[in-house]
């Protein structure tokens, strides 16, 4: 395999204590014989975050959070500050996703604030990217919208280590559940344009995973015939089983065509 691959999962709204103790249990037990280049991400609901790092301690789980706010402390009621989830031992955060920029009318200026912000505070970013419905199949138009994402998202931020960011690449035409399954080549497009642009402006050992509507059935393409470094997985990872079987086979398949 020619580099290591990230496998990860944002639970929303999702999971309680108890169905969380049973994830983390059976995901770090099949961590165990991982390959150790492999890094597996999860986004629990804050309540959830110091639990899954008492749970997970020692194991290479990366447990962050789904936000937080561009400020390290203020009048901003209901908000996380990125200073705060550093110090409770968060080791990323989400930032950019579709359902953030939509129902609560996150700009491109507003995530590149919180990007900044949280790596200047320490901690690493999942950065979220991704084209609407009315740009699909219009590959040069999503190539502008993309760039234009990065752009203002990755324009502020400090000298960083490679491995401190990871870009995701989630069409909002394909989120969701009633997400239109995507096509290996559609995705192959965006990640190569998101590759070039990236490359430019940050770093090129900088992993780029693809995520919406990544199940058992298509997993496996869109690890062979893009140039993804993973998947981050939605709706099927919360049944930590099928969480590992689509890495399993995934990874199987990878591995046979390199």
């Amino acid at each position: 395999m020619k580099r290591g691959l990230w496998f990860g999962t944002n639970w929303k709204m999702n999971m309680t204590p108890g169905l969380a103790r049973q994830w983390t249990d059976t995901v770090t037990a099949y961590m165990q014989n991982m390959p150790s280049d492999h890094r597996l991400f999860v986004m629990p609901p804050y309540p959830l975050i110091p639990q899954l790092l008492r749970d997970t301690e020692g194991t290479g789980l990366i447990v962050g959070a789904q936000n937080c706010h561009w400020e390290s402390r203020g009048p901003y009621t209901g908000e996380i500050s990125p200073a705060l989830l550093k110090e409770i031992g968060a080791h990323n955060v989400l930032l950019g996703h579709a359902e953030r920029r939509k129902q609560f009318d996150e700009t491109d200026e507003v995530i590149g604030r919180k990007v900044s912000a949280a790596l200047h505070a320490g901690l690493g970013v999942v950065l979220c990217i991704g084209e609407g419905a009315t740009l699909k199949g219009k590959q040069t138009e999503t190539r502008q919208f993309l760039e234009q994402q990065l752009a203002v998202a990755l324009r502020d931020i400090p000298s960083i280590q490679p491995e401190r960011l990871v870009v995701a690449y989630e069409p909002v035409w394909a989120i969701g559940v009633g997400g239109q399954p995507p096509q290996a080549e559609e995705v192959a497009d965006a990640l190569s344009s998101i590759r070039q642009t990236i490359n430019q402006m940050v770093d090129e050992c900088v992993p780029i995973v693809y995520g919406g509507s990544v199940t058992l059935q298509n997993g496996r393409s869109l690890l062979t015939k893009t140039e993804t470094d993973g998947l981050f997985i939605g709706r099927h990872a919360l049944d930590p089983s099928t969480f590992i079987q689509i890495i399993e086979t995934a990874v199987g398949e990878r591995s046979e065509v390199e």
